[in-house]
């Protein structure tokens, strides 16, 4: 008996769970365009009149998209009414940790290749 009451509780919610789906589409389409139009070519427009290396200038441009997509998801959820910034502590700290492990051989292999690409070594060239 419990069992039909749940799935009749379920049936009656589908309709606000494809809404919240059909909200997070949309929105997260809307944050990524405009992520993509507008911020992306403002940073990369940043970067040349700077004269940044085209190297530097791409990882920086693939952080940016990736920046986008994380805050679109975010906003997008959020909009869809899931509680994402009001998650706990615990569970936030345990994110960040486990990004920051994952992270950790990305992160210096990413600034020893900056160092790559900006030093530049004449004492190198054979000659």
């Amino acid at each position: 008996m419990g069992n039909t009451l749940e799935n009749a509780a379920l049936l009656d919610k589908l309709p606000q769970y494809f809404w919240s789906a059909v909200i997070f589409t949309i929105s997260l389409a809307i944050f990524y365009l405009i992520g993509r139009v507008v911020l992306e070519p403002l940073v990369e427009r940043m970067l040349r009149v700077r004269s940044v290396n085209r190297t530097i200038r791409g990882a920086i441009l693939r952080v940016v998209r990736a920046v986008i997509w994380f805050a679109g998801i975010l906003l997008a959820l959020d909009l869809a009414g899931v509680d994402v910034f009001g998650a706990s502590a615990t569970l936030a700290a345990a994110l960040t940790i486990a990004v920051g492990f994952a992270t950790r051989d990305i992160a210096a292999n990413f600034v020893g290749g900056v160092f790559i690409v900006t030093t530049h070594d004449s004492t190198s060239a054979i000659g």
